[in-house]
């Protein structure tokens, strides 16, 4: 069985509704997952999901994320730190994601917002993670955070961010955030491959180069320009289609066998797996599939 530290990632407002969040977070608990991260699609957006979590789940860890790094002046990613603070004190996280280029003529910029980030949310108590998407963003956040993040990668690339941050003077942990869905294999994929092909596709989209990258080295040769071409023509269906089962499999947890790819997670150094459910009515069972315990007999409450 995985030792491995699970938490839920919960969808970005406004789909969700409260009695959603916390039916779901109920059911992640009941799985051994012990924490959940709530998403934004507006600056300040989450914090009444976050109160009502807070206050209906009181064992629940609480992240906010992905925040961009460079979205919040001091005075507002305060008040941010005081809100967690407050309302959870000891179990919240707060996760920044990087500018979505792979370019280093862009990183003394967040560099020194993630800096400055990283030393008000220490001081407030509230651990920082930061989004990566190669070795040498890795090793440059990881020298100013508690915890790095990978979203949507395969095994791979989490050894080698693990192998090249564990030389640095405070080597930070290494999340990992995949999309999950369960059922057969084939309902799971025809649910995941659309969010797969977006991520690809479409720059802003939380774990955009970190995918692309993976597919430079594992995808077939024009699979980039393949699914860019479908958005342009405003074909996204065709965009997933053509995305292959296994490049699928590679990034995310697809239906049966989630446990052996869990594994391969925390064998390549992953101390912590987030998990984005994309087939909320099943979400019982992909949870039991990711946590490998068994459904609880009686309701949470």
């Amino acid at each position: 069985m995985t030792t491995l530290r699970h938490w839920l990632v919960l969808a970005p407002a406004p789909t969700p509704t409260p009695s959603l969040d916390i039916s779901l977070t109920r059911a992640a608990l009941a799985h051994g997952f012990e924490g959940v991260w709530v998403g934004e699609r507006l600056a300040g957006d989450s914090s009444a999901r976050l109160a009502a979590l807070a206050a209906a789940v009181p064992a629940v860890g609480l992240g906010l994320g992905l925040v961009p790094v460079t979205a919040r002046v001091r005075d507002h990613l305060q008040d941010t730190l005081t809100t967690l603070s407050l309302l959870a004190p000891g179990r919240t996280s707060l996760a920044f994601a990087l500018p979505t280029t792979l370019s280093p003529l862009a990183r003394p910029g967040w560099r020194e917002a993630l800096g400055e980030a990283a030393d008000l949310a220490r001081r407030s108590g509230v651990p920082v993670c930061a989004a990566v998407h190669d070795v040498s963003t890795s090793v440059a956040a990881g020298r100013l955070v508690d915890r790095l993040v990978l979203r949507g990668v395969d095994p791979e690339t989490v050894s080698r961010v693990h192998a090249a941050t564990r030389a640095l003077p405070r080597p930070p942990e290494v999340d990992v955030w995949l999309d999950a869905a369960g059922g057969g294999d084939g309902k799971a994929l025809s649910v995941l491959a659309p969010i797969v092909a977006e991520r690809l596709a479409v720059p802003g989209v939380a774990g955009h180069d970190a995918a692309r990258a993976v597919a430079r080295r594992l995808g077939p040769s024009g699979l980039l320009g393949d699914v860019e071409r479908a958005y342009a023509l405003g074909r996204p269906d065709l965009a997933a289609a053509g995305v292959p089962e296994e490049f699928v499999r590679d990034t995310c947890l697809v239906g049966e066998g989630m446990s052996a790819r869990v594994a391969a997670y925390e064998a390549a150094g992953a101390t912590r797996l987030a998990v984005a459910l994309h087939d909320t009515g099943d979400a019982d069972t992909t949870l039991a599939a990711v946590s490998e315990t068994a459904l609880p007999d009686e309701p949470v409450t």
